[in-house]
């Protein structure tokens, strides 16, 4: 895949000539539109001086006929290697993978300077988008032309006004600086293509004859998903790799739920899920329910607040609430939720959600998508509601976001109304009414499928088998593993502690074990806890633990523990090991504290 630098693709003149660059900007489907598209030549990482140079595409296509387009559409910067080329629609014909296809540069005594070998592919047109969809994402001219090409037969003002707005179209291509072919830019038998006829920003031609047909079908790809290219639209980078895991109203098993403080305390997790509502004076804010009776010592609908006021009332209930200051529990706002998601480098999954006492003005959504924009989130998040308007309002006017129509299960209805959003929608389905075929069905439909909500590991494995993309859950558990410790032959985690003894990824095959415990048989090489599968080290490790001693003069020792995969149990197992015997197992001031990093 070739490097891209902004949006220039980079060529380098060195590679060696049995190697080729895999130009995805290139690709598109069978009749698309003309595109431009943009490069950064190189020789061996450095710029390539193209200075009295040009630049000649030659491809062989899958039903092997030979396309050459001659010449650089714009030279933006010669020194620095950077041009862009005109590519014909002509170029879309066939399917398939381009068979052969060269970069040949030129000096201008047309000498050969360098040939570079390219990749491209053209796509079967096989992109499914409703009518509903298509009205958001078909431009403004369709619908004119629509109500206009009734009057036309005998109407000459109807003529003009059809001509006018053609002319507004004209403009706005040009505005966007928008490279259009005439009729005289086709290929020759030859198959040259000369891009002198090419003038950048222009649209030539006059409005003759009737004006019939469908331009749905010659609409360029910008159209359909508001000005952005299917490059563009199938290049959204929020998720790639492997299934996600989300925070459910972030770490709410450590703090209230979509507290600031829950949201800081993700840890396992590539994303985490908040829930916004709008107040009475027009600010995003969030929380689950629309009022505030659940999580504070307050009571009313969360639109009856103008933002001041609320913000007065602290979040009171929720996970282990009092140990954290009231400064950290205040209702969030969605910019202060985007700004730790940003900090923490998550992906932000923002619930809309739509109670009775929810009412959403145009200048509510307008309010969202800009905050949204001023973050320059839109392709690193997703929206997902139970509220299919709100998913079209989102998709009005962010056509390429990530959205997901939430359901408790999946009917034929239901993935027709989630294709109905467009490119880059999906369903997040309740894991009660989720089904191994619903994630079949919904995949062969390009639509991306989430998971709600475990409240533990126990259902990983399946839905990972499954083929889900996405799980929100209340565990700990993400994408790097968490699993409290299961303490057996009497020990039991210490109060002073505030926590349960625990094992948790930190970081890719790399695992953190922490305890804090009393109790127990204190003798040598008894088992204090059983360790998940998934955190047996590659080989024993022994770790070092302090051990308090109350009886006679009250001191702490330096006493050891072990872990392995034998002993009295299938899973590994940690161990007692050194001074343990120090400590009285009836004292609950005699405790052991151990913690160890190992690699599994």
């Amino acid at each position: 895949m070739a490097e891209k630098q902004g949006r220039y693709t980079v060529v380098d003149t060195t590679l060696n000539k049995t190697d080729s660059t895999v130009v995805e900007d290139l690709s598109g489907r069978q009749g698309d539109n003309g595109r431009i598209v943009y490069f950064a030549m190189k020789d061996n990482g450095l710029p390539h001086d193209l200075t009295n140079q040009d630049v000649t595409l030659k491809a062989r296509d899958s039903a092997d006929k030979i396309k050459v387009i001659n010449g650089i559409n714009e030279m933006i910067s010669a020194t620095a290697g950077l041009f862009s080329m005109y590519i014909p629609n002509e170029m879309y014909e066939a399917v398939g993978d381009i068979k052969e296809a060269f970069l040949t540069v030129t000096d201008n005594k047309n000498t050969v300077v360098s040939t570079i070998p390219i990749m491209f592919t053209v796509f079967e047109n096989g992109i499914v988008i409703s009518t509903r969809a298509s009205q958001d994402y078909i431009d403004s001219i369709q619908k004119i032309i629509n109500e206009v090409k009734g009057k036309l037969d005998g109407f000459q003002s109807a003529y003009d006004k059809l001509k006018a707005t053609i002319n507004d179209y004209v403009n706005t291509i040009n505005s966007n600086e928008v490279a259009v072919k005439n009729k005289t830019n086709e290929f020759k038998e030859n198959n040259m293509f000369d891009k002198d006829v090419i003038v950048k920003g222009t649209v030539e031609g006059k409005v003759t004859g009737d004006v019939t047909g469908d331009l749905h079908g010659k609409a360029d790809d910008a159209n359909k998903f508001g000005g952005h290219t299917y490059a563009e639209a199938l290049s959204h980078p929020a998720f790639k790799v492997g299934t996600k895991f989300f925070a459910h109203r972030g770490a709410q098993k450590i703090a209230p739920e979509n507290s600031l403080v829950a949201m800081r305390k993700i840890a396992n997790h590539s994303g985490m899920e908040i829930d916004i509502h709008v107040t009475k004076d027009g600010h995003w804010v969030v929380m689950h329910d629309g009022n505030i009776d659940r999580m504070t010592t307050k009571s009313g609908a969360i639109s009856s607040y103008n933002f001041a006021d609320l913000r007065k009332i602290p979040i009171s209930n929720g996970s282990k609430a009092g140990q954290y200051e009231t400064s950290e529990l205040v209702i969030p706002t969605l910019e202060e939720a985007l700004t730790i998601a940003k900090d923490k480098r998550i992906i932000p999954v923002i619930e809309i959600k739509k109670d009775s006492t929810d009412n959403y003005t145009a200048a509510n959504w307008d309010s969202l998508i800009k905050i949204i924009k001023k973050f320059n989130v839109q392709n690193e998040m997703m929206f997902i509601s139970f509220d299919y308007g709100s998913l079209q309002e989102v998709k009005k006017r962010l056509p390429v976001v990530e959205v997901s129509y939430l359901v408790n299960k999946v009917t034929k209805q239901i993935l027709d109304d989630a294709v109905a959003l467009g490119v880059n929608s999906g369903v997040d389905v309740n894991i009660a009414g989720l089904t191994a075929q619903n994630v079949i069905d919904a995949h062969n439909r390009n639509l991306n499928v989430g998971a709600w909500t475990p409240n533990d590991d126990s259902k990983r494995e399946k839905l990972l088998s499954w083929g889900v993309d996405s799980i929100t859950t209340n565990s700990l558990s993400g994408e790097l593993r968490y699993e409290e410790l299961q303490l057996v032959n009497g020990w039991k985690n210490h109060p002073a502690g505030n926590f349960n003894a625990y094992v948790t990824e930190i970081a890719p095959q790399k695992i953190q074990l922490h305890f804090l415990v009393y109790g127990g048989t204190r003798t040598k090489n008894k088992v204090i806890a059983k360790l998940p599968k998934w955190a047996m080290p590659h080989s024993a490790v022994w770790g070092i633990s302090a051990t308090r001693m109350t009886k006679g003069t009250e001191s702490i020792t330096i006493s050891t523990f072990d872990i392995d995969g034998k002993g009295d149990y299938p899973n590994t197992t940690v161990k007692t090991g050194l001074n343990w015997d120090k400590g009285d197992s009836n004292n609950d001031g005699d405790w052991v504290n151990g913690s160890l990093t190992y690699y599994i």
